[in-house]
C-alpha cells in the first residue's frame, strides 16, 4: 500500500502543479514565476496536512515530489499556448478535481497509517 500511496501522491502533485500554472497562464508570469507557483501549488497542501498531523512534511523524506512538480510546471508552461479557453478551462476542471481526489486519498491512507482513526482519515 505505501508503494501506491508514493505513486497516487506522485501523479496528485503533478496534477496540482499543472493546474496551479494554467490558471495563471494568462499573466504574464514568467518561467521562475510559474515554477515557484507550481510546487507551492502541488505540495502546500501536503505539507500542512503533515504539519497538522504532527509527522514529517512528506517532501523533506521524498523530494522528487518537488522534481515532478517542477517538471510538470515547465511542461504546462510552454504547452499552455496550444490549448484555447474553453479547452483550457475544462482542462483545469478535470485536472484538479483527479489531484483533490487522488490526495484525498493519500491523505486517508496517511491518517490512517499514522493512527489517526477512521474519522480523522
Amino acid at each position: 500500500m505505501e508503494e501506491l500511496s508514493f505513486w497516487v501522491g506522485i501523479i496528485a502533485s503533478a496534477a496540482f502543479a499543472i493546474t496551479g500554472v494554467l490558471a495563471i497562464s494568462d499573466r504574464g508570469v514568467d518561467l521562475f514565476g510559474v515554477l515557484v507557483l507550481g510546487i507551492i501549488t502541488a505540495i502546500g497542501g501536503g505539507t500542512i496536512r503533515d504539519v497538522i498531523m504532527g509527522v514529517p512534511v512528506f517532501w523533506a523524506d521524498a523530494p522528487i515530489y518537488i522534481l515532478v512538480a517542477a517538471i510538470a510546471s515547465i511542461i504546462t508552461f510552454y504547452a499552455e499556448s496550444t490549448l484555447s479557453q474553453p479547452q483550457l478551462y475544462k482542462a483545469i476542471l478535470y485536472i484538479d478535481g483527479l489531484g483533490a481526489a487522488l490526495f484525498g486519498i493519500q491523505g486517508a491512507d496517511k491518517a490512517w497509517h499514522y493512527d489517526f482513526g477512521g474519522s480523522a482519515a
